[in-house]
């Protein structure tokens, strides 16, 4: 997940949650987003194959 400096209100005021994420940001990271795979394939409803035409 994308880090946002200043928290999401923004506010300089709102304490210690105002800088946590600029280290992240400052280096173009990322937060870890974790996915179990089981209960990612157990939520598929569909899926589509994109595949490019041929010449």
């Amino acid at each position: 997940m994308q880090a946002y400096p200043g928290g999401q209100s923004g506010v300089l005021t709102s304490g210690p949650a105002y800088i946590s994420q600029l280290p992240l940001w400052l280096v173009n990271a990322y937060k870890p987003l974790p996915i179990d795979v089981a209960q990612h394939a157990a939520a598929v409803v569909s899926s589509i194959d994109f595949v490019p035409l041929a010449p």
